[in-house]
């Protein structure tokens, strides 16, 4: 089934209002919508910002591996003291020119050059499962705001049959009353009944509204932007749920990211430690010295030097240990919160399980209500207007019908969430069931 509901956005300050589109708009199914959200929103934006960050640190890493190279000049300007009558000696008689190209390769600095490496290749993979997270999490709200449209229009269009029933039932009531078949109170109880129901109507409209409201949000939509949503709330074949529940479960990120920053805490407590120990550089040059700037140039004046360069910390206040012991603790807290966040997931995942087995069950009782409903509406408004049937018959039909369908489009919105959710604590790509989504948008609800 085609579910089309147009609407234009007209965003006045911070709010946006919602009306009927009268060009053609943009059809978006669920599949673009993700899509459109993924690239404009800004939380998804800055998750890929911070990947790229991550990446450029790790070049920056990688590169103090590299030898550096410095050209260091300088120049100065002395007086000769036999130029001049009584002009102070002060021990400089002489001008200076230098100029000197030095080259340093690091050695070894205590672990430090290849413990940093392996820290920013870890924070290159934390970034990475952020972004994916962070993906996951906002394909996770679209849905949710998607077929929440569908499910607020949903309640206002049953809202709207209802009152089409009561109207035909008002106009019977009334011949009925005019011809002496019927009685005044049952013309004025349709009436009270019409009336109670125009709020409800404008209740759900008003929810309408907000929900639109809401994947406006994600879908960063400019102004006057109009827009179709496709889509239904029909179930997911049963053959595709059962193959799901029987796939073993993948990689959940929150469990990946936690192992990895244990990992990556053990790289960076070697990196900060590593001032304790010696560090090795071969350092090379080639400079010039000479008296006068023509001389600069002559072989005379050039000189080099290579040689090792060693440093030793001998005392650094017993911090040594203290240190040590900060890191090691610190560590501990991590792995502590790893093994949490791993019996948190495992938790989530039976669960989700249960929830979707609860949701199946309650998407099946509410479905039966909801045909066993109209059925008795049908078979109420067919005896009122045959006179077999009273106006309270009728009436209570119509409460049974409103409160049946009501359950049973919720049921049907709350097994897609719940869906929804056990693929994120199975770890299975929320993607798989967007597009398994996309393909059941054409099936009769």
């Amino acid at each position: 089934m085609r579910f089309l509901f147009l609407f234009q956005f007209l965003f006045s300050s911070l709010y946006g209002v919602c009306v009927l589109a009268q060009t053609k708009p943009t059809p978006i199914s669920i599949k673009t919508a993700v899509g459109m959200a993924i690239e404009k929103f800004p939380d998804a934006k800055a998750a890929r910002a911070k990947l790229e960050e991550a990446e450029s640190s790790r070049r920056a890493t990688v590169a103090k591996a590299f030898p550096t190279v410095s050209l260091v000049t300088s120049a100065s300007e002395a007086k000769a003291a036999s130029n001049g009558f009584a002009v102070p000696f002060n021990g400089n008689p002489y001008s200076q020119y230098r100029m000197d190209l030095t080259v340093t390769q690091p050695l070894y600095a205590g672990g430090a050059l290849s413990a940093g490496i392996k820290y920013s290749n870890k924070e290159l993979e934390i970034r990475r499962l952020d972004l994916a997270m962070s993906d996951r999490d906002l394909t996770f709200n679209v849905i949710q705001s998607f077929y929440s449209v569908l499910l607020q229009q949903r309640q206002a269009d049953l809202l709207k049959q209802v009152e089409t029933v009561l109207k035909k039932a008002l106009t019977i009531s009334e011949r009925y009353f005019k011809i002496g078949r019927g009685q005044k109170a049952d013309v004025l109880q349709i009436k009270s009944k019409l009336a109670l129901l125009t709020p409800r109507i404008a209740q759900a409209e008003n929810r309408i509204i907000q929900a639109v409201s809401q994947l406006a949000v994600y879908l960063e939509l400019s102004e006057n932007q109009k827009i179709s949503l496709i889509g239904n709330l029909a179930p997911l074949s049963k053959e595709f749920i059962n193959r799901k529940k029987s796939v073993q479960p993948g990689e959940v990120p929150e469990i990946k990211r936690a192992d990895l920053l244990v990992e990556q805490f053990g790289y960076k407590s070697k990196v900060e430690m590593s001032k304790h120990w010696p560090t090795l550089n071969a350092v090379g040059g080639i400079g010039r010295n000479a008296f006068s700037n023509s001389e600069l140039f002559n072989e005379s004046a050039a000189s080099w030097s290579f040689g090792l360069q060693l440093t030793v910390p001998l005392f650094t206040g017993l911090s040594f240990f203290s240190e040590r012991r900060v890191y090691a603790a610190q560590e501990s807290a991590l792995v502590f919160t790893a093994q949490k966040t791993q019996t948190q997931a495992r938790s989530t995942q039976v669960q989700s399980e249960r929830d979707l087995d609860v949701a199946e069950q309650m998407l099946l009782g509410s479905q039966s209500a909801a045909k066993f409903s109209m059925a008795a509406l049908k078979e109420a408004e067919r005896e009122y207007r045959l006179q077999i049937g009273d106006y309270l018959r009728l009436i209570s039909a119509e409460e049974n019908h409103v409160d049946s369908a009501t359950a049973y489009n919720q049921a049907k919105y709350d097994y897609i969430l719940a869906l929804a959710k056990f693929y994120n604590a199975m770890g299975i790509p929320l993607n798989e069931l967007v597009e398994a989504l996309e393909k059941n948008q054409n099936r009769e609800e």
